[in-house]
């Protein structure tokens, strides 16, 4: 997903999209507890409706980590895509506890953010 194919799509197709992309890289990993975890996370944030209202500047940031991460991984170079991953996922998360701080992503169950 470009950051000119993210402009147009709903939040929906980039939740979608991006759980894909871990979903499938997961799964070619060949490591069965890891894809299912990623499943299984996937349906828990669909349950909860974690669809982040976000602006196009993190669409186009996470679409370009997304495409360096397959860039390394279609190199062969899986010493890089695996530096690359923790990198992107710790970005979402810092990025999703910033939301949370503000008060624009509600945490489930009313938690306040520092629980």
């Amino acid at each position: 997903m470009s950051g000119g194919a993210a402009r147009r799509m709903s939040l929906r197709q980039v939740f979608e999209a991006s759980s894909g992309f871990h979903l499938a890289l997961m799964q070619a990993s060949n490591n069965r507890f890891f894809a299912d975890a990623v499943l299984r996370l996937t349906r828990l944030r669909r349950l909860i409706g974690d669809i982040i209202a976000t602006g196009q500047e993190r669409l186009t940031s996470q679409s370009a980590k997304h495409l360096a991460i397959l860039d390394s991984i279609e190199r062969g170079d899986m010493a890089e895509a695996s530096a690359r991953m923790p990198r992107h996922l710790n970005a979402g998360r810092a990025s999703k506890a910033r939301l949370v701080a503000q008060g624009t992503l509600p945490v489930p169950g009313g938690l306040a953010a520092s629980e």
